[in-house]
C-alpha cells in the first residue's frame, strides 16, 4: 500500500510540474475529467483506510477519545468534516460490494456514493439482499448521468422499479404513520386513491422509466 501511494504521489509531482499554459484545449479538458477521476478513487481509499482504523479501535488505542478526534489531530481536519469522514467510511462500508466498487473504479463520485450507501440503508428490513443488490445496481447505473440531488431523488423511488408490491407495502406504512400522527387521511383509503389513478397518473412499476430529471431519463435495467 505505502509503496502504490508513493508512485501515486510521484505522478502527482510530474503533473505538477507540467506547464497547463502548453496543454491544448482538448487535452486540458481531458486532464481536468481524468484528475476528478482519480481524486474520487483516491477518496475511496481512503474512506477504506479510515474505516479500518476505526474498526480496529487504533485512535482509542493510542489515547484519542474517538476516531474523529484522533483523524481531526492527525489530518489537521475541522471536527465536522472528521466526524462525516468517519460516519461515511462506516456507512459505505456496510453497503454492498457494488457500492465500493463503483467507488474505486471511479465509475461514482463520493457524493454520489454517499447518496447511493444511505439510500440502500434506508429500505425497509424485508428488502431482503436480492432487492439491495438489484436498488444498488440501478442506483449505479444512474450515477453514471445524474449529480447526487437528482440521485437522491431518483432513489426515494427506487424501490418502485425493483420490488413494486413492496414499495407498496412501504407506502402504506408510511401513510398509516402519518395517519397516526394526524397528519393525513386514512393510510388505506389514501393508497387505494393512490391505486384509482388514470392513465396519465399510473404508479409506475418494475421496467417502467423514470419521469424526465432535467431532460434526461435514466436507465432501467435491473439484471445483472
Amino acid at each position: 500500500m505505502l509503496r502504490a501511494l508513493a508512485q501515486a504521489g510521484g505522478a502527482v509531482d510530474d503533473c505538477s510540474g507540467t506547464p497547463l499554459w502548453a496543454l491544448s484545449d482538448d487535452d486540458l479538458l481531458a486532464s481536468l475529467a481524468v484528475a476528478h477521476v482519480l481524486a474520487q478513487r483516491l477518496a475511496a481509499v481512503q474512506l477504506g483506510l479510515v474505516r479500518e482504523v476505526d474498526s480496529r479501535g487504533l485512535a482509542v488505542a493510542q489515547g484519542a477519545s474517538s476516531t474523529s478526534v484522533w483523524l481531526r489531530e492527525r489530518l489537521r481536519l475541522s471536527s465536522r468534516s472528521a466526524r462525516q469522514l468517519v460516519q461515511l467510511a462506516a456507512t459505505v462500508d456496510a453497503a454492498p460490494q457494488a457500492v465500493r466498487d463503483a467507488l474505486l473504479s471511479g465509475a461514482m463520485t463520493l457524493e454520489q456514493g454517499r447518496v447511493v450507501a444511505e439510500t440502500i440503508a434506508a429500505l425497509p428490513p424485508e428488502a431482503g439482499p436480492e432487492v439491495a443488490d438489484n436498488a444498488t445496481q440501478l442506483l449505479v447505473t444512474w450515477a453514471d448521468r445524474f449529480d447526487p440531488t437528482i440521485l437522491s431523488r431518483l432513489g426515494e423511488r427506487v424501490l418502485t422499479h425493483v420490488a413494486p408490491d413492496l414499495a407498496d407495502h412501504a407506502e402504506l406504512a408510511a401513510l398509516e404513520k402519518a395517519t397516526e400522527r394526524g397528519r393525513g387521511p386514512p393510510a388505506r383509503h389514501a393508497l387505494r386513491s393512490a391505486g384509482r389513478a388514470g392513465p396519465t397518473q399510473r404508479q409506475p412499476r418494475h421496467g417502467d422509466r423514470e419521469p424526465a430529471t432535467g431532460g434526461d431519463r435514466p436507465a432501467l435495467r435491473t439484471g445483472r
